[in-house]
């Protein structure tokens, strides 16, 4: 059994990661029932830090791009080491667990494991949207949400064009 942190106090700490691993079924009313009812996992520490001491150096993420005619393959150390800096920023700006995060970008792997893991990392709420909404629906889901933090990118391509965003905003937040 391992309890679960106040916080991730060093690179590769997940928050929280598992408090029971004992398996309940709670009722048979499918899709109602409760599966691992009253524990806590970390999807980030089960999907990468778990693996790291045997398989750091094997592939984790192949990420293509047909747009620009591009292949990375991150290692799962390399994952690991982007994993920790994206949360790293998260938090500096103030996102923390229970924290709502909008990640609305281009299917790149900033945003597909960097972004989206970052935030289970420090137990941040996170809502991807599809980079091809209308600018009244994504700002409806902007407003409802009530969140702490968009990840977004300033740029995308499609159709062998450079699509600019145009937006130069900054932030700041105060720890409170």
């Amino acid at each position: 059994m391992i309890s679960p942190h106040s916080g991730a106090s060093k690179p590769g700490e997940s928050t929280y990661t598992i408090r029971s691993r004992k398996c309940l079924t709670i009722g048979s009313r499918l899709p109602f029932s409760k599966w691992f009812f009253g524990s806590t996992t970390n999807l980030c520490h089960n999907a990468v830090d778990r693996w790291l001491a045997r398989r750091s150096d094997q592939a984790a993420l192949v990420a293509i791009s047909t747009e620009i005619n591009t292949e990375k393959t991150y290692l799962l150390g390399e994952l690991q080491a982007e994993v920790d800096r994206t949360a790293a920023v998260m938090q500096s700006l103030c996102v923390g667990r229970s924290e709502r995060v909008l990640i609305y970008m281009p299917m790149i792997a900033e945003a597909a494991m960097f972004a989206m893991r970052a935030c289970a990392r420090i137990g941040a709420i996170y809502s991807v949207v599809f980079g091809g909404f209308a600018s009244n629906s994504l700002a409806s889901r902007i407003e409802d949400a009530t969140l702490a933090l968009i990840v977004s990118a300033d740029a995308d391509s499609h159709g062998g064009k450079m699509l600019l965003d145009g937006a130069d905003q900054t932030g700041s937040c105060t720890a409170g």
